[in-house]
């Protein structure tokens, strides 16, 4: 049973360009994504709900009759229900893998099948798309996963989704999450992956290393979007190195009020340690605690987490946490949760001023 049958997906992937290089990458990154949504212990989606979109199989005689192109796009956001002009469900999933530019610092453009470098227009907007989905709330998240390169070209306004906008009419506003493969200007690469002898897109593995190894996941065991940000920024560099090339992603989570999550670790699959903070008393404000990204994850009015039992927690063995007062108060020595070592049954903190 699918964990997350309101979740959708959009996921593209163009090889063949009759008027530009091809690629050999993006259909595959694209079907691996899309692989990673259906999975249970992955997106959880139902398989009805993710379109997935490539090229033909073979360049098209005629370069203006090269698929996919807007439309196709467009058509799949129709069968999910965008011109009812109403929610459609909680999360939609838009990614994107083959050529692209940057018509600006804040824009990208995603070449359709039928672009050519006298034709770059034929290509989506993440600019318009973004604002479409942020106005019409018809998704409470949209996550943009972009793994195309970003060459400077000015003057070029790619194409704005095709509906007529609309803004819902309770005020609702969707919040959006957006990776992409490069900073403006700069190239994403599909080298050639040592030992598999198979092209990937950088970004695309990063980002799949990221929501899938289990050591990559939070202190409660979840992959979200700061796990994978904090990850993501440090590995493609990491793997642009090792193909000798140099890339650096850039991540938007500017317009997050509060934590995605992807998918969870089933407590079944992680070992776990019980946890006692204990807080002095008449002890003001809350214990927050962080994980090993500097995620806040956690907290607890510090009233509750005096002796004898303090704060209960489970927590995975072989991890460090810090946790803090919030209120802040100065500390300079941090309070840290050190599992890494730890083989006993019971951990217990004293939280120190």
């Amino acid at each position: 049973m699918a964990l997350n049958p309101d979740h959708y997906a959009i996921v593209i992937g163009i090889d063949f360009y009759p008027q530009l290089r091809p690629l050999t990458a993006a259909e595959k990154d694209a079907t691996q994504f899309a692989l990673w949504l259906t999975k249970e212990d992955g997106g959880g989606l139902l398989s009805k709900n993710v379109k997935l979109i490539k090229s033909l199989p073979t360049n098209a005689s005629n370069p203006y009759m090269a698929r996919p192109v807007q439309a196709e796009i467009d058509e799949a956001l129709g069968i999910f229900g965008i011109e009812k002009k109403k929610r459609i469900g909680s999360r939609l999933y838009f990614y994107f893998s083959g050529h692209g530019f940057g018509p600006n610092f804040v824009d990208v453009g995603m070449l359709m099948a039928n672009a050519s470098i006298d034709r770059l227009r034929n290509s989506l907007s993440l600019l318009f798309y973004r604002l479409f989905f942020r106005d019409t709330a018809a998704f409470d998240e949209i996550v943009f996963i972009l793994d195309c390169c970003r060459d400077p070209h000015g003057g070029i306004e790619p194409l704005k989704p095709a509906f007529t906008p609309y803004i819902r009419g309770d005020g609702t506003n969707a919040q959006d999450f957006v990776i992409l493969g490069a900073m403006y200007g700069d190239e994403s690469y599909q080298p050639l992956i040592s030992g598999t002898k198979e092209r990937r897109g950088l970004l695309t593995q990063a980002v799949l290393e990221g929501l899938q190894k289990p050591e990559l996941s939070d202190g409660l065991g979840r992959f979200t979007s700061s796990s994978l940000s904090y990850y993501v920024r440090s590995r493609v560099p990491e793997l642009a190195a090792e193909a000798d090339v140099d890339q650096t992603p850039n991540i938007d989570a500017t317009q997050l009020k509060k934590e995605i999550i992807f998918s969870t670790i089933p407590l079944s699959k992680l070992e776990l340690v019980p946890v006692q903070i204990i807080a002095p008393a008449g002890l003001n404000g809350d214990l927050v605690l962080f994980d090993t990204f500097s995620n806040e994850i956690l907290r607890e009015p510090a009233a509750n987490c005096v002796a004898p039992n303090g704060w209960a927690l489970q927590l995975i063995r072989n991890r460090w946490y810090q946790v803090k007062l919030d209120p802040g108060i100065p500390n300079p020595k941090p309070n840290l949760i050190d599992l890494t070592e730890f083989n006993g049954t019971t951990y217990v903190h004293q939280f120190k001023r």
